[in-house]
């Protein structure tokens, strides 16, 4: 079975089989980055803009703090049972910090 090929337009800018980029349903065609090329440029985004990203989750928590705390709220009453499991071996893993 031949794969067919399709060239990155991002950093590395290999030729690379269509598994390697992501599909977009939208437009029916694959993203002309790669998915690690993507990954990459996400990663130096969020390096060089920490204090905007920083800001901007800062904004939206304040705007959105009771629709943040109802989903938690919500989160936490549908998984009572995980949440008390995870805390007891918390608990009992570092016992002797909290004495």
């Amino acid at each position: 079975m031949i794969q067919e090929l399709k060239k990155c337009t991002g950093i590395c800018g290999v030729e690379k089989t269509l598994d390697c980029f992501s599909f977009r349903s939208d437009t029916n065609k694959y993203n002309s980055k790669c998915k690690e090329c993507v990954k990459q440029i996400r990663n130096i985004y969020i390096v060089n803009n920490k204090e905007k990203i920083k800001l901007r989750l800062k904004s939206y928590y304040k705007n959105n703090k009771g629709k943040i705390s109802n989903i938690n709220k919500q989160y936490r009453i549908e998984h009572q049972e995980e949440i008390k499991i995870k805390r007891k071996d918390y608990y009992l893993q570092n016992k002797k910090k909290m004495e």
